[in-house]
């Protein structure tokens, strides 16, 4: 997830400092194959594992990693989530959708778009970028408030996870599922059509929506009716 993190900047990772606290009856073992994982997730994008802290709880249900993650800009500057303006292009990489379906579980195995992330700033400037961890709806609201602008997007061109295809309404799961971890992000029309002719990588980006200066969010559906998007995906705050 903190990969994660670094891809919705458009930054390289460089080092990570992990905290855990261990529950008891924890033993070494379990803690050097922790290590393992960590590690081998991080070199993966170049991160190294440089430091960190360990404590132990009373209990032996309780079980906590803090990940602390240093990045540098792979463009110019980070990528913000308030860059966004009016006429921009919407668009995302991947399939959307299903990250609870399985096995395989899509949250558990996803990889972070990092060096999508980093492709994508050195073709074109991006104006603004966030991962799609809460639902593409929740964090376009996101995008739209710290750029104050508004937003629609066409429901026949959301890429729609294969996993959710046969649910009763797989646009809601694409909508608000969440933890798909693809990249939601705006850039000028000129630049998106730039993007898209030359883009090579084997995860796709499509095209969804544009930028309005409605500051409100919208869909449009195949038959052209226009709604309110409302944001249903996972709120950190309730």
């Amino acid at each position: 997830v903190s990969l994660s993190d670094c891809a919705a900047m458009a930054t390289a990772p460089v080092a990570a400092v992990v905290s855990v606290a261990l529950p008891k009856g924890f033993g070494g073992e379990e803690l050097k194959q922790l290590h393992c994982g960590i590690s081998s997730a991080g070199d993966k994008f170049g991160c190294a594992l440089v430091g960190g802290d360990i404590t132990r709880w009373k209990g032996e249900e309780r079980f906590a990693i803090s990940v602390a993650m240093l990045s540098k800009p792979a463009a110019n500057k980070p990528v913000r989530r308030s860059g966004a303006k009016v006429a921009d292009t919407i668009c995302v990489t991947g399939s959307l959708g299903g990250a609870g379906c399985g096995p395989p579980y899509k949250h558990l195995e996803f990889e972070p778009r990092v060096k999508e992330a980093i492709k994508i700033a050195h073709k074109v400037t991006v104006n603004a970028m966030i991962d799609i961890s809460d639902g593409l709806a929740s964090d376009l609201n996101r995008i739209c408030q710290q750029s104050q602008v508004g937003a629609v997007i066409n429901a026949e061109q959301i890429p729609i996870s294969s996993q959710v295809l046969k649910n009763e309404n797989p646009l809601n799961s694409a909508l608000n599922d969440g933890e798909d971890f693809e990249l939601l992000f705006t850039l000028s029309e000129k630049d998106c059509q730039r993007l898209l002719e030359r883009w090579d990588g084997p995860i796709p980006i499509t095209q969804i929506g544009a930028v309005t200066d409605t500051k409100k969010m919208q869909i449009k559906t195949a038959n052209g009716r226009i709604s309110d998007l409302k944001a249903k995906g996972y709120d950190h705050l309730k």
